[in-house]
């Protein structure tokens, strides 16, 4: 049993709609190196199935890599005209939007915060 949470253990740790979209890029470079693999045996006598193969791979790739990066593709354009706002994660208020009913926990926050 491990004594420690690692930032991987939770997928929505680090998930700010306002980072640079990099899934994108992984998605545009295979896709790219999918069509040169596709491509390259009609320009040069090559065998095509192992080309193709890989060309299907790369496609493949750009597919599971893709959808992420869709999913943040989205949310930026959801979030266009609206002002970036700063949120006191130690307010009650706060809390309570995020999950955090226990009445314990949030006096304990809220005594550390005087």
């Amino acid at each position: 049993m491990r004594r420690f949470k690692l930032m991987s253990d939770d997928p929505n740790k680090y998930n700010c709609p306002y980072r640079t979209n990099y899934e994108i890029y992984i998605v545009i470079i295979w896709l790219f190196i999918g069509l040169i693999s596709f491509v390259l045996p009609m320009l040069y006598q090559l065998p095509k199935e192992p080309y193709w193969i890989f060309s299907g791979f790369a496609a493949l790739l750009s597919a599971i890599f893709g959808s992420k990066g869709i999913e943040v593709f989205v949310r930026k354009y959801r979030l266009k005209g609206y002002p970036l706002e700063f949120v006191d994660g130690n307010s009650k208020e706060m809390m309570k939007l995020y999950g955090i009913n226990d009445k314990e926990t949030i006096a304990n926050v809220c005594k550390k915060q005087r």
